[in-house]
């Protein structure tokens, strides 16, 4: 081994442990409501296996399981914390090593490896407990066993590492097996006719790995035993009832928009005054870095396969999820990876061409110190800090409503409010109001559970019926048939042989956490639609939430009674 070679190793180690220190000292107070879900399965060993990432509830389970029996009392989220946080290390170690390979030189590695940590999605998410940084920690690894000598890429050694890692990847985040592509055309790219074959094995091996253990788990499960039930069960994540994943609706010009934010909100933080100039400014520097790097492929420049496997990996991966949901932010730290990767092998280049770039390294290394100071002072202080200081409003949220809502009482409120709820005060009778109107919408009925809303008295905020509202891409006015079968189905009308309601379930309003309305378990007469929507107007307006006091009753009146054509699905 050379000299530079071990000094880059001890290197690679520092900035690991460095990586740690951070990560670990600026670790997230306030957690979302996936990741609250995700530390209860690893509390509680219920729900362990979720199909789009059925690897990591597991793995933080195990790591809660062995924090207890080291320090007992240990949190679940500080297990997975933790856990995130070794991943990212390992992320941060993998790239400082794909770049000195790529470069020979130490400066430059550090340089893409500090990029990714400070990166604000990396650091945001490494110390959530989600499953993004993870994921990306094992294609870190990934890449840099495939950036090794080209004469070691088609042997067992690297083609049996490459497939473990790849089915990890894909066990952690379902969407990673859209990496087939982007290994397709790097083993092509770099080996021609003699790659089919250990490309083929890779991905026998990888798949193989991957159908086992979700057959194991299936059976574990106790899904039926047909391979309909099977795959039903394998890709449960495309039935979810939001009418706003995977629709080609999304692919439009604003969805677009809407994508290359995400993808900037990794990076750094999007101000709301300046975000379409912040969005073209970076769409257009996206344009530049996937043209400068085709034309080198174009030219057969050095390293030209594995820039054609990281083009292809950011195109395939961005392209998905501006399909699949282009607001999710976290869907592209994923991405982040290769776009790194190829910003650092473009500059390389650009600073190669031209000889006065490299004539002051003493200058250029001040400009990135100042640099990365500002990115590292601006994510601290417009993301990190807040995510540190408290629980966060869903967490007082969640207080609150423990406190005055009665535990026989059922619940209905927002993912992220049940989430605290379940972890942080062990509420049971707690569902996710949005899912109703969602199933409504996609056509098809409410799940099984939430059979219960008829056993109890309800209570949830007023924001989730009046129709001025939007349920996550539902709303009163975009839908109003479905807005009007929701009435119907929360508060359990009774419909006359004329089509008026005849009945109701009796409610109240309750001035509980910020205001809400409560559903009783006796029944009303009404007189028709007329009264029952004026009393909904005047329970809501008593909730102790700013309302439209004729709320209801406008809506009916603009929208035909919910028949009209504005329904978008009908």
């Amino acid at each position: 081994m050379s000299v530079s070679n071990k000094r880059a190793r001890w290197i690679g180690l520092g900035l690991a442990v460095f990586a740690f220190l951070f990560l670990f000292i600026t670790r997230s107070v306030e957690q979302y409501g996936d990741s609250l879900n995700y530390a209860q399965s690893a509390k509680t060993g219920r729900d362990l296996f979720h199909p789009h990432h059925i690897l990591y509830n597991v793995v933080i389970r195990g790591f809660y399981l062995a924090g207890n029996a080291v320090a007992p009392g240990i949190d679940a989220v500080a297990a997975a914390q933790i856990h995130n946080i070794l991943w990212a290390c390992l992320a941060v170690a993998a790239v400082f090593g794909i770049l000195f390979r790529w470069f020979g030189s130490i400066r430059p590695a550090v340089a893409g490896a500090l990029g990714l940590l400070l990166a604000q999605g990396f650091w945001e998410y490494a110390t959530q407990t989600q499953i993004y940084v993870p994921a990306l920690g094992v294609l870190a690894l990934l890449v840099w066993v495939l950036s090794g000598p080209p004469s070691r890429l088609f042997e067992p050694v690297t083609c049996g590492a490459a497939a473990v890692l790849w089915a990890a990847a894909i066990g952690y985040h379902q969407s990673n097996i859209m990496l087939a592509i982007p290994l397709a055309v790097y083993f092509l790219a770099a080996g021609g006719r003699r790659a089919w074959k250990p490309l083929a094995g890779v991905f026998i091996a990888a798949g193989a790995i991957v159908i086992a253990g979700y057959l194991a788990v299936y059976a574990a499960v106790g899904g039926p035993p047909t391979l309909g039930g099977f795959f039903r069960y394998a890709l449960a994540y495309t039935a979810h009832p939001d009418p706003g994943w995977g629709t080609f609706r999304n692919v439009s010009p604003a969805g677009l928009g809407r994508a290359v934010l995400s993808q900037l909100s990794n990076v750094m933080p999007v101000f709301k005054a300046v975000k379409i100039p912040m969005g073209i400014a970076f769409a257009a520097w996206l344009a530049f870095l996937g043209g400068w790097n085709i034309d080198r492929i174009r030219r057969r420049a050095d390293s030209a396969p594995l820039r054609a496997f990281l083009l292809t990996w950011l195109a395939a991966h961005f392209a998905f999820f501006w399909w699949w949901s282009p607001d999710e932010k976290n869907m592209f730290i994923i991405s982040l990876l290769p776009m790194i990767l190829l910003a650092f092998v473009t500059w390389r280049d650009w600073a190669g061409s031209r000889p006065r770039a490299n004539r002051r390294p003493a200058l250029a290394a001040a400009a990135a110190l100042l640099v990365y100071t500002a990115a590292a002072v601006l994510n601290f202080a417009a993301v990190i800090r807040p995510l540190r200081v408290s629980r966060g409003a869903f967490y007082e949220t969640a207080r609150l409503l423990n406190e005055c809502v009665p535990t026989d009482e059922m619940l209905l409120t927002g993912w992220s409010v049940q989430q605290h709820l379940a972890y942080h005060f062990d509420r049971g009778r707690v569902l996710q109001a949005e899912l109703v109107p969602q199933s409504l919408l996609a056509g098809i009925p409410p799940a099984a559970e939430f059979g219960a809303v008829r056993d109890h008295p309800v209570f949830l905020s007023p924001g989730y019926i009046v129709p001025d509202a939007h349920v996550m891409n539902v709303g009163g006015y975009d839908h109003p048939r479905v807005w009007r079968r929701w009435l119907e189905w929360l508060f359990g009308l009774e419909i006359g042989p004329r089509g008026e309601p005849v009945s109701c379930r009796a409610f109240e309003s309750k001035p509980c956490a910020g205001g809400g309305i409560r559903l009783r378990m006796d029944r009303w007469r009404i007189a028709g639609w007329t009264d029952f929507l004026a009393r909904l107007d005047e329970a809501c307006s008593q909730s102790g939430m700013d309302f439209n006091p004729h709320s209801f009753r406008d809506w009916w009146r603009e929208t035909g009674g919910g028949e009209s054509d504005q329904d978008l699905r009908e």
